[in-house]
């Protein structure tokens, strides 16, 4: 008897040992992953801004070449693509020089906040460019965009690994409830072939 319940018990904790696994990977995935993508954003933004100064001047000046080589070695250093549009239209570009002149039109999907999308060309931050006591009309900002194979990289990796320490720790649960739980029906079940065999004793033909 306890041979069949503990088999019966386990046969029904044995959905709980994917399942529960399988919620608790997708609710560390979903935190882990909107911090992942709002620490990446800030991070972005202020590096942005603490080039926004030098980035308006070479804009004011209207010097294309130095701005498309700021532009080009900030995007290879960070491994992302850079722009910097003005009045709607791209001046400056990591990505090709044949958008240059072209109107900027973003295919943002999500937004997160007031600068930041998740869009078709990933994680994508925007900010104006302004400096101290430099012209407030310039209507440019810089536009960065970061793959999002790089930023949830690391949060497929945690998803993952929460999955498997998960199955791991409700084997090991499962396991020891089912055998606690036929440990503790061990005195019933002594009770009942202690019953049995007296009635037996009293009357073999009894059970027959």
């Amino acid at each position: 008897m306890a041979i069949h319940f503990s088999e019966y018990l386990e046969k029904k904790l044995r959905p709980y040992r994917y399942a529960l696994p399988v919620a608790i990977s997708a609710c560390a995935g979903v935190l882990f992953g909107g911090f992942t993508l709002y620490s990446q954003a800030k991070s972005d933004a202020q590096m942005l801004r603490a080039l926004s100064a030098h980035i308006s001047t070479l804009v004011e000046t209207q010097d294309r070449p130095d701005l498309q080589r700021l532009v080009k070695s900030m995007a290879d250093e960070r491994r992302t693509a850079l722009l910097i549009v003005q009045n709607g239209t791209i001046i400056a570009s990591s990505r090709t020089l044949s958008e240059l002149d072209r109107p900027f039109e973003s295919s943002s999907e999500i937004r997160l906040a007031n600068n930041t999308t998740i869009s078709l060309n990933g994680l994508e931050v925007e900010v104006s460019v302004v400096r101290p006591d430099g012209p407030k009309d310039l209507s440019a900002s810089i536009v960065m965009m970061t793959p999002l194979r790089d930023v949830l990289n690391p949060v497929i990796l945690a998803t993952v690994l929460v999955f498997v320490f998960g199955v791991f720790g409700s084997q090991i649960f499962t396991g020891r409830f089912s055998k606690a739980a036929a440990l503790s029906l061990r005195p019933i079940q002594d009770l009942d072939k202690a019953i049995r065999d007296l009635r037996t004793l009293q009357d073999p033909s009894h059970l027959k």
